[in-house]
């Protein structure tokens, strides 16, 4: 089955099983020694980093022998950090940048396996400094928020980050949502607009049973998926006066040639999917919202392998695509990039160098992750 987004899976499964986020990047071992047991359970000294808009922060979670994951932002122009959130009961989970001074977050409890895990991951934002933390969701039961905000009434435990990037250049992001009927399966899936400072939604009106949501090159709600009668349709919310419209149709199951996965959007509206465009394997398409219409082309392909993946973009321009065949690595669309790209890769021969790029097109900087089957990411 097709879905718009892969954070609406994983949100879609802790509604039902209040699942925590995936596992930390595990730390390198040692060249000439095989890892004991213990490191493959072990909270990671440093992982998921993730660069500021304006690449002036980086945020990670990290931990020492003893203590849960806990949120830590470097500031990189004198490399100095300073634990931002952290807990006696659990660990951070996944995090964002919502602009260049706060970060939202939720939380796990890698103590437990996921069958055991008892508690929603919550949800909670705080400034780079470590100042103006606020609960916004339930971790779990109910709850009234205490000391400044004493009063506000905490948004229900199924209010999860939707994994993917807003504008950050507000204090607002989108959040999602899952209702579940009678069996516990999700219903459908509401979006949120909601400010990371006072708590506040706002509801994103829903073209049917929503299921999954995409954003737009800006940060804003575009398309939507539901599913009925065996088929996934997709909708695309106009940019003048918000009205949704189908877009797209094919069956949920089988080869239906129809079939494609929307994977992000350009500067210039320009939708990019996955699809198979009469061949074996999926590539990566540009799709004509206005026409309708699939590429004639593809734009990005992979021998004996369906792509799987999503694009690298800062504000200005889409710069290329982060995809898994038999590893993560980049592929570039821009020159500037695939330059850098080569650069990083004479330099580090032995890995596999994945880079992200920060949201402001202007920043010199970029965040490599580097791995291979014998190396644990560093970053």
């Amino acid at each position: 089955m097709l879905v718009l987004t892969r954070a609406i899976r994983a949100a879609a499964l802790a509604a039902i099983a209040l699942c925590g986020a995936p596992a930390a990047l595990a730390q390198a071992p040692a060249a000439t020694a095989p890892p004991p047991i213990s490191a493959f359970f072990a909270n990671a000294a440093f992982g998921g980093a993730r660069l500021s808009p304006d690449a002036r922060h980086l945020a990670a979670r990290s931990s020492t022998k003893g203590q849960r994951d806990f949120l830590v932002v470097i500031d990189l122009q004198n490399n100095s950090g300073k634990i931002v959130a952290s807990y006696s009961d659990a660990d951070v989970g996944d995090f964002e940048w919502v602009n260049n001074e706060r970060l939202i977050f939720n939380t796990r409890d890698r103590s437990v396996g996921l069958g055991d895990t008892s508690k929603a991951p919550g949800l909670y934002a705080v400034d780079r400094d470590g100042a103006q933390f606020v609960q916004l969701a339930e971790r779990t039961g109910g709850g009234i928020v205490t000391g400044s905000s004493k009063g506000r009434r905490l948004l229900p435990w199924n209010t999860f980050m939707l994994g993917q990037h807003g504008a950050q250049d507000s204090d607002h992001v989108y959040v999602a949502s899952p209702v579940l009927d009678m069996k516990r399966e999700v219903r459908y899936v509401n979006l949120l607009r909601l400010n990371t400072r006072t708590g506040s939604t706002q509801a994103v009106p829903r073209p049917g049973n929503a299921k999954g949501w995409l954003l737009d090159h800006k940060g804003e709600p575009r398309l939507a998926s539901t599913s009925e009668d065996g088929r996934i349709t997709l909708h695309y919310r106009e940019p003048v006066d918000g009205s949704w419209r189908e877009l797209a149709s094919y069956a949920i199951f089988g080869n239906d040639q129809n079939a494609i996965q929307p994977v992000g959007f350009g500067p210039d509206g320009t939708l990019y999917v996955l699809a198979r465009g009469g061949s074996k394997f999926t590539s990566l398409y540009a799709y004509d919202v206005a026409t309708r219409k699939l590429g004639a082309e593809p734009l990005l392909s992979a021998a004996g392998y369906d792509i799987d993946g999503s694009l690298v973009v800062n504000r200005d321009k889409i710069l290329g695509m982060s995809l898994r065949t038999d590893a993560f690595s980049n592929e570039w669309f821009d020159p500037a990039m695939k330059t850098l790209q080569a650069a990083v890769d004479k330099a580090l021969p032995a890995t596999i160098n994945v880079l992200s790029v920060p949201a402001q097109a202007d920043s010199p900087w970029a965040l490599v992750s580097s791995y291979s089957d014998r190396i644990a990411p560093i970053y």
